[in-house]
């Protein structure tokens, strides 16, 4: 059963044995002239209640449904400088022999020769995957 209608069922159920206990209290202990009156008030209330429920659910469904469709965006990371200048990452070879600036903090350089792989930055103190610029 969708979860949504799981709500509105159990508050139809329960209005219908309210509707019944009322009736049967009125039936048995009625001591009017007229106990039809408050029998078709009882109705008449509980079938309005039970109305209530169902518009409610009704209309949040139609609004759920109504809803655009957000398409998924991916964020990729940004592209690299245009320029001729070299980058690469963390655990990569060296092709080009210099300094190599890492792009998120560009205090941290490092020393590299070809064939050596490229370390992580330690920027924040600790350890982090790094894109590595090559200083002209």
């Amino acid at each position: 059963m969708d979860k949504s209608l799981k709500k509105p069922m159990i508050l139809t159920i329960l209005l219908i044995v309210v509707l019944v206990v009322i009736l049967v209290i009125l039936g048995s202990g009625s001591t009017q002239d007229n106990p039809t009156t408050l029998n078709i008030f009882s109705l008449i209330i509980i079938l309005a209640l039970l109305a209530l429920v169902w518009f409610k659910y009704f209309q949040q469904r139609n609004v759920s449904i109504d809803e655009p469709v957000l398409p998924i965006i991916k964020i990729t990371e940004p592209p690299l400088p245009a320029d001729d200048s070299i980058s690469t990452k963390t655990g990569a070879q060296c092709e080009k022999a210099g300094t190599y600036i890492c792009k998120e903090h560009n205090e941290r350089t490092v020393e590299m020769q070809e064939g050596k792989r490229f370390p992580p930055c330690r920027g924040d103190g600790t350890g982090h995957s790094a894109v590595w610029i090559h200083k002209d």
